[in-house]
């Protein structure tokens, strides 16, 4: 059973873990970063009962297809660094581990297709990013569970629309306007499928006066892919749409996925 691991949150907090500020300067200790990713790879492993971890990574290019159909997708970040000790720990597990990694996908999408491959059935998303709650797979979030939990179905496509109704604005979209958790949650309220949830979503939107092409955008933008969604042998991938999907190929060859 695999333990499918967010290689990026395991650089990024190992490396910001190693460097100290002394003198109004940042000092790094890249060793250290190192063995800070080994010990939370270890301590995150034990607690999701999985046997042999897989380091799920975004592209070395920045690629990301979500950058194509929005622009505006995580622009906020622009000129924002990754510690300094960040690409050691990359390097370090790219060395040690067995990694996937898609280009054209970010870790959580590589997590997300393989975690709902039935193929891969028992196998276990670890991640502290709550987007992955949107994709039916057995999840193991280390700071908020004791032991791994089933996103059923229907649970991982209420959380999809809640969050595109919601919006994310760290990453660049802002979803229906003045919406909150409370008034997302009551608009899905009674809904017991996708296409009603769909319904739903489109009438808040346009409540707000905004249109169903936002609505349809923030949709796309808040679906994690899931295995369905990824043409291996093309190397390209379904946008969702309520009444057919929409073919959008990857930029960067493809450079096998397989586990």
């Amino acid at each position: 059973m695999y333990g499918l691991i967010d290689g990026d949150i395991i650089a990024f907090r190992s490396a910001i873990s190693a460097q100290e500020l002394w003198d109004d300067e940042i000092v790094i200790d890249s060793r250290k970063a190192i063995r800070n990713a080994d010990k939370l790879i270890g301590e995150w492993m034990h607690g999701s009962r999985a046997k042999m971890p897989i380091l799920t990574l975004s592209p070395k290019n920045g690629g990301n297809f979500r950058k194509v159909i929005n622009p505006d997708y995580k622009a906020n970040r622009k000129g924002t660094d990754k510690p300094v000790a960040y690409n050691a720990v990359i390097e370090h597990l790219e060395n040690n581990y067995k990694v996937s990694r898609i280009e054209g996908l970010e870790a959580d999408d590589v997590m997300g297709i393989h975690g709902s491959n039935p193929r891969l059935k028992g196998s276990v998303v670890i991640t502290i990013d709550k987007d992955l709650l949107t994709v039916p797979c057995k999840l193991f979030n280390p700071m908020k569970m004791k032991r791994p939990q089933m996103i059923r179905p229907f649970s991982a496509d209420h959380a999809w629309m809640i969050q595109t109704l919601m919006g994310d604005k760290t990453d660049g979209y802002a979803g229906a306007k003045g919406i909150g958790p409370k008034k997302a949650e009551a608009a899905l309220g009674d809904c017991g499928n996708v296409a009603q949830m769909w319904k739903a979503v489109t009438a808040l939107y346009e409540k707000q006066g905004q249109t169903e092409q936002e609505a349809l955008l923030n949709t796309r933008m808040a679906r994690i892919l899931r295995y369905e969604d990824y043409d291996e042998s093309n190397h390209r991938i379904k946008l969702w749409g309520p009444s057919g999907h929409e073919w959008l190929d990857l930029e960067g060859e493809h450079d096998g996925t397989s586990i």
